[in-house]
């Protein structure tokens, strides 16, 4: 039979378990970034992004400016409103591209930022 202070230690190191498992499956552990078939680290990479350019507005690496621009093209509806919202606020336009718009719409709006992604040093980066 187990003593009161012995059910208070297993209890206790349940609870704790539980707590290691609930905190570790909300933290983010996802990788890949814009390489990424995943679309919450293509999100987690963009939203890095744009904190790091709100902290120091410089033009993006090509790579970058890349990966955000393939985003738009994405199935995942989540994924083009973020790609679309950091493109705006750092270029100050949305070049016409509309997240939740039609497919043959977004496709038609796509090459303007192909083009921008394209540029060399993100010469089209709005200044703050």
């Amino acid at each position: 039979m187990r003593s009161r202070r012995q059910t208070i230690s297993v209890q206790g190191l349940l609870l704790a378990g539980l707590s290691v498992a609930i905190v570790s499956g909300c933290a983010s552990t996802r990788s890949g970034g814009f390489d990424s078939a995943d679309p919450g680290s293509r999100i987690d990479a963009i939203e890095e992004t744009t904190r790091a350019w709100r902290r120091d507005p410089q033009p993006l690496p090509s790579a970058t400016r890349v990966g955000i621009v393939e985003s738009l093209r994405s199935d995942d509806e989540l994924l083009r409103f973020v790609a679309i919202m950091a493109l705006t606020e750092i270029t100050g336009t949305s070049r016409g591209y509309r997240w939740d718009a039609a497919e043959a719409e977004r496709v038609a709006a796509i090459p303007a930022w192909v083009t921008w992604a394209g540029a060399p040093d993100g010469v089209e980066v709005a200044s703050r």
